[in-house]
């Protein structure tokens, strides 16, 4: 009972640990993608594709992380019973909600990612932080 219960503190801690994860590596390329003017378009491109790719897989990762936890929660049921708590049926209580809202989220992500490597970057209206206009040139 006790082993179980911390893999079930374990996979949790995983769980919500993804989400930060695709959200870091994300907005780092985003970031880099609209304020580095030097990238060229294919390098652009394959970056935002990258940030794509990786939200998309991330999804199977937190439905796979998820059936995993599960499983570990049923077991837990099975051996000690009056020690598990079900959660009362409530407006949010939905099965796998919060799973499904990261899902979306992602899959939002990847598609925004995706839009905007078919951009070309003078479409962005983006202005890059790092250029000088003329007259702040130093001289």
């Amino acid at each position: 009972y006790e082993q179980n219960s911390e893999h079930i503190r374990s996979l949790n801690s995983m769980l919500w640990q993804v989400p930060v994860i695709a959200t870091t590596l994300t907005g780092g390329l985003w970031y880099l993608v609209l304020s580095a003017a030097i990238l060229q378009q294919p390098l652009r491109c394959m970056l935002l594709l990258f940030a794509a790719l990786a939200d998309l897989s991330m999804i199977p990762v937190v439905w796979r992380v998820r059936a995993l936890l599960e499983a570990h929660l049923e077991k837990t049921e099975a051996f000690y019973p009056p020690g598990f708590r079900k959660l009362t049926k409530g407006r949010f209580d939905r099965p796998r909600l919060v799973i499904r809202i990261w899902s979306f989220l992602l899959l939002a992500a990847a598609a925004g990612s995706i839009l905007a490597a078919l951009v070309p970057p003078d479409k962005h209206n983006v202005p890059a932080q790092h250029e000088r206009k003329s007259e702040d040139a130093p001289r």
